[in-house]
């Protein structure tokens, strides 16, 4: 509790089979990461800012699951890296100015991994602000996405799969404007404004004045 962590090869490099909990931490200006967490048991942090490191904010893997409730990644290259299935809450924190990705999971697979994202803000991401390739029930509550080049880095397939089955409502939004996360719907008038559009395995869908600023996808 408490902690400031200034320099170093990382500020924190967690490789024993321990949970770790971090709260009211600030860690900053590395040589390559944040935290390396490779413990395989629980992260939680509360509260953690990380600032001004030129790899990895948290580079996570293997780990059990995560809780970070309320912190900061700024000026990073990469935000948050998951490396494994596993279930995972981010809320309340703010990811800005990241060169690369603010919230990436690299696994692959069809496992439930329960990634849950909540009142996030993402400022000035320079590639994915947020990536989670074949990651099925993902839900996405109250994010918002600024100036960012691909507010969400996934692509999906054009039926009913596993992959498509995630609850992304209009909360969350892009430059303002709400996402809508449509999955075998029918007779469905999409009104003007929206940021960002999914269609899958829907019919008799009216679009009308999709408002793509900084979204990098205006619909699939």
């Amino acid at each position: 509790t408490g902690a400031y962590l200034h320099g170093g090869t990382d500020n924190i490099n967690w490789v024993s089979a321990a949970p770790l909990t971090l709260r009211d931490a600030v860690m900053m200006a590395s040589t390559d990461k944040g935290i390396e967490y490779a413990a395989n048991s629980a992260l939680t942090l509360h509260n953690v800012t990380i600032l001004d490191e030129p790899g990895y904010g948290i580079y996570c893997n293997p780990c059990a699951s995560i809780d970070w409730v309320r912190g900061a990644v700024n000026n990073t290259t990469y935000g948050f890296v998951i490396g494994s299935n596993l279930p995972t809450n981010v809320s309340l924190v703010d990811f800005s100015n990241i060169m690369y990705e603010g919230i990436a999971l690299w696994s692959s697979g069809l496992a439930r991994r329960h990634l849950y994202l909540a009142d996030n803000t993402f400022v000035s991401v320079l590639y994915e602000a947020v990536s989670f390739w074949n990651s099925p029930y993902t839900m996405m509550y109250g994010n918002r996405w600024i100036n960012c080049t691909i507010p969400v880095g996934w692509y999906p397939s054009t039926t009913d799969s596993p992959t498509n089955y995630n609850d992304i409502p209009t909360s969350n939004t892009i430059d303002g404007h709400p996402i809508y996360y449509l999955l075998n719907a029918s007779n469905v008038t999409v009104p003007p404004g929206a940021g960002w559009l999914v269609l899958i395995n829907s019919s008799d869908v009216t679009i009308s004045g999709v408002n793509e600023t900084a979204g990098g996808y205006g619909g699939f």
